[in-house]
């Protein structure tokens, strides 16, 4: 009981590799978080919400939900694509950001 509680030492299993593929793209869409949340709470905070912000907003979601599955499936081509439309989606909203501060 003390082993499973306790601070895991050089003796403790390494974690299994699907554990591994789990984990790698959680770090990876928080990373990808700290760039899209702000850009939707400017938007949010001064008003700019239009049908481009709102599907691109819709589409990034879907995008790192995709990410999320087909990473932890190990699919590596199909991966790198949900990741540019969720990165592509990111910019179109930075894009109708940076367009109505003129």
């Amino acid at each position: 009981m003390l082993r499973a509680i306790g601070t895991p030492g050089t003796g403790y299993p390494a974690d299994a590799p699907w554990a591994d593929a789990r984990d790698a793209p959680i770090s990876n869409a928080i990373e990808n978080l700290v760039v899209f949340a702000p850009l939707v709470l400017v938007c949010a905070i001064i008003g700019v919400s239009t049908r481009a912000t709102v599907l691109s907003s819709q589409i990034y979601v879907a995008a790192r939900l995709a990410h999320y599955v087909i990473y932890a499936m190990g699919i590596p081509v199909v991966r790198t694509v949900a990741f540019l439309v969720g990165a592509c989606a990111t910019i179109a909203i930075a894009v109708a950001l940076l367009s109505s501060a003129t």
